[in-house]
């Protein structure tokens, strides 16, 4: 299969352009569109998500970083819908409130992992 076959057919097939998406994201949320940033965020940490596994890998500490940007990007959103539509509310707290937690699950071991590494 040629490399142009496969990025067709796997759409996380290169980090490329991960960090100008993450880029974009913080400049959407800056601009106020809340959801395309979060779009955007998602895509970054799906993107890092696979490549913790298949090359090119990527750390551990970037993919908490992405579940650490994603969550306050869902906690700006989370403060607009204060009132007014609960539901989503919900939703976006119970996101935000996992992201966080596998930003700190991989902090934690990550630290845990140096501790060990480094006696």
């Amino acid at each position: 299969m040629s490399d142009n076959t496969r990025n067709i057919r796997d759409p996380f097939s290169s980090l490329t352009g991960h960090i100008e998406r993450e880029r974009e994201a913080l400049h959407l949320s800056e601009k106020g569109d809340d959801i395309g940033a979060m779009q955007m965020s998602r895509h970054v940490l799906r993107t890092r998500l696979y490549h913790a596994d298949v090359p090119p890998h990527i750390s551990s500490i970037d993919i908490a970083n992405s579940h650490t940007a994603l969550a306050r990007i869902l906690q700006k959103i989370i403060g607009k819908l204060r009132g007014v539509n609960a539901n989503l509310h919900n939703k976006y707290r119970a996101e935000a409130s996992t992201n966080y937690y596998a930003a700190w699950e991989i902090t934690r071991t990550q630290e845990a992992w140096n501790l060990y590494t480094n006696v």
